[in-house]
């Protein structure tokens, strides 16, 4: 990432590589904002998020990994989803706790290993869900549902979702 035209993950001028990322690209970003969102599916392998930047999903986006998420910068999820696919091992590894609106585990086989503290925060209704795959929790480690939705407003808190892996 370069982000030497505006902030548009869809747009190739911002890559170094003059090409926008897939499944099989390792995306690195060392500064600036790069927002997903106008793009319905951005898709990477492993992810890496520098101290100086922040990784936006804004909108109702989604981020595909097929590798190892990193984050030492900052993630903005707003209402984004981020989907984990693929077959082999993944991880998670934030030092501190990793924020997720809406978490997808949709592995063919392996798993994802969740390394730093976890939530999946909700001002409306975020999501984890296990479709395939198995989700694992590091020990020491958490998955927390947050939300700001007030009593009585079930349907605006964050949950957990349909469950057709496991959760360890």
């Amino acid at each position: 990432w370069t982000g030497n035209s505006n902030n548009v993950w869809s747009n190739v001028g911002n890559w170094s590589c003059g090409v926008i990322p897939t499944a099989t690209s390792d995306v690195l970003i060392p500064t600036g904002t790069p927002s997903i969102g106008n793009t319905p599916v951005a898709v990477v392998r492993n992810l890496e998020i520098q101290g100086a930047a922040t990784l936006d999903i804004s909108n109702t986006g989604t981020l595909q990994v097929y590798g190892n998420w990193t984050n030492g910068g900052t993630f903005s999820p707003n209402t984004g989803t981020v989907e984990f696919l693929g077959t082999s091992a993944q991880s998670i590894t934030n030092a501190g706790t990793e924020n997720f609106y809406n978490l997808t585990v949709n592995k063919a086989s392996g798993t994802l290993t969740v390394n730093a503290n976890t939530n999946i925060q909700a001002a409306n209704s975020g999501t984890l869900s296990v479709l395939s795959g198995t989700l694992d929790v590091a020990a020491g480690k958490k998955v927390t549902f947050k939300s700001s939705a007030p009593i009585g407003q079930v349907d605006q808190t964050a949950r957990l979702g349909r469950v057709g892996g496991a959760i360890t």
